[in-house]
């Protein structure tokens, strides 16, 4: 194998398993609720893990969070 072929290969797996680390780092909403009058979110990844968060009250959750970026 040439230089470059090597180089490509190890690049492509690099990304590869970045995308699939950040797959789990992102969360989507599943439930919203307000518990004592605080905002209460719920979160699921791709792989089941949960996340809640509170808010202050009237404040929407988002529907996707990254934990990556916190």
């Amino acid at each position: 194998m040439s230089a470059t072929t090597k180089i490509s290969i190890l690049l492509s797996l690099t990304f590869c398993s970045v995308a699939f680390a950040s797959a789990y780092s992102q969360y989507r909403l599943i439930k919203q609720e307000v518990i004592n009058n605080q905002t209460v979110c719920t979160y699921e990844n791709a792989r089941g893990d949960i996340v809640t968060r509170t808010h202050k009250p009237k404040k929407q959750c988002a529907k996707y969070v990254n934990t990556d970026r916190d």
